[in-house]
């Protein structure tokens, strides 16, 4: 009988595992592994990686173009850790694009980073009855200006690394 319930045991820490390295396989699918280049004449290179401490957890990065001239870079970590907050990060990241490429922006055609925030973290509240949170760093490139504005909702302040290799945090 001991040995029974131990073998069961066995196969069902073996399936857990197996889930785990499916869920953690799918989130960090989520995360963008391609980085693609900026249209002509801006030369732009964006690179990321994404190494979570446990199988799966709330860690997030994601860019993405809202429109050709702009690109967005989102920066976030979920409170706690496990599968919980791997699905309040995955429900973040949808957001965050969704709100960032199809909001009009209050003063014109694009959302500005503080509109995006704000709409991400009233839909994120709602039906929100376990409180878990995220900190957020936000940012919108514009490439022709070179003009990069953003919203920091409880996030550390990020680095720029230039072209020498100098490396300074995200003036305040």
């Amino acid at each position: 009988e001991k040995k029974r319930l131990r073998d069961e045991i066995v196969a069902h820490l073996a399936r857990l595992e197996l889930e785990l390295q499916s869920a953690r396989e799918i989130q960090l699918g989520m995360v963008p592994a391609e980085f693609p280049q900026a249209p002509p004449p801006v030369h732009l290179d964006v690179h990321a990686a994404l190494y979570p401490a446990r199988e799966i957890g709330g860690d997030l990065y994601d860019f993405f173009y809202s429109d050709p001239q702009t690109l967005c870079v989102a920066v976030a970590d979920v409170a706690g850790k496990g599968a919980p907050a791997a699905l309040f990060m995955a429900r973040t990241k949808t957001l965050v694009r969704m709100v960032a490429t199809l909001l009009p922006g209050a003063s014109g055609p694009r959302p500005s980073p503080d509109e995006v925030v704000a709409r991400v973290n009233t839909e994120l509240c709602r039906d929100n009855a376990s409180r878990i949170f995220v900190t957020l760093f936000f940012a919108m490139l514009d490439l022709p200006s070179r003009t990069l504005s953003y919203c920091n909702a409880g996030h550390n302040l990020p680095y720029v690394v230039d072209v020498s290799g100098a490396v300074a945090p995200v003036a305040e």
